[in-house]
């Protein structure tokens, strides 16, 4: 079964044309030095709580009521469910 499902793969996904493009755009896309500043952004911003914050207030704003739930989890209930 795996190998009729490779040699399905490889004969509609092989020989895509496609294949070139999307390899092209890939090796275009690729920079390193600016994913890696975009990496270390969203950490800052998960390890300042501006996030979580923001989050809340927007939670709240909809009637989504935020429970703990353990280390970095967060059980999300509606108001009505609540009262």
């Amino acid at each position: 079964m795996v190998a009729e499902c490779a040699g399905l793969r490889d004969t509609y996904m092989g020989n895509s044309t496609l294949r070139p493009r999307d390899r092209l755009l890939g090796v275009a896309s690729f920079q390193p030095a600016g994913s890696r500043e975009l990496v270390d952004q969203i950490r800052r911003a998960d390890e300042s709580g501006a996030t979580e914050a923001i989050m809340g207030r927007l939670f709240k704003h909809y009637g989504i009521v935020i429970d703990e739930a353990g280390k970095l989890k967060h059980a999300l209930m509606t108001e009505y469910m609540t009262q």
